[in-house]
């Protein structure tokens, strides 16, 4: 069997010359290429940067509020330790105290001492 010809393809030779032009425009484009990625590049990490920014002064904002928030707590733990102060002090007192049914009774033999005093 006869096998077809290929085409014999002519290798073009070319100078040194246009070598270097040829590779110098595609290293320009690559440069402009590459260029443009860091440009876009830079542009991401700025508004990266920014947002970041703008997170570090929100959590500035939060740890004052904070501060604040503690210090009005301190301020009612005080006030909490007060009342229960006062609190133990009203229960002692109550303590101290005559009921209003032995008071009641208290008045009635107090009555029925009088009376046998007088009647005596």
């Amino acid at each position: 069997m006869k096998q077809a010809k290929r085409p014999v393809m002519k290798e073009k030779k070319i100078g040194l010359g246009e070598f270097k032009r040829h590779t110098n425009k595609l290293s320009k484009d690559f440069q402009r290429h590459v260029g443009a990625l860091v440009e876009d590049m830079d542009d991401k990490f700025k508004l990266t940067n920014e947002e970041i920014r703008g997170v570090h002064e929100k959590l500035d904002s939060h740890t004052v509020e904070i501060g604040s928030i503690n210090q009005k707590l301190d301020s009612h733990t005080q006030m909490i330790g007060q009342i229960m102060l006062d609190v133990e002090q009203i229960k002692f007192d109550m303590k101290q105290k005559v009921s209003y049914d032995d008071f009641a009774k208290l008045e009635k033999r107090v009555a029925r001492m009088e009376l046998k005093l007088h009647v005596a």
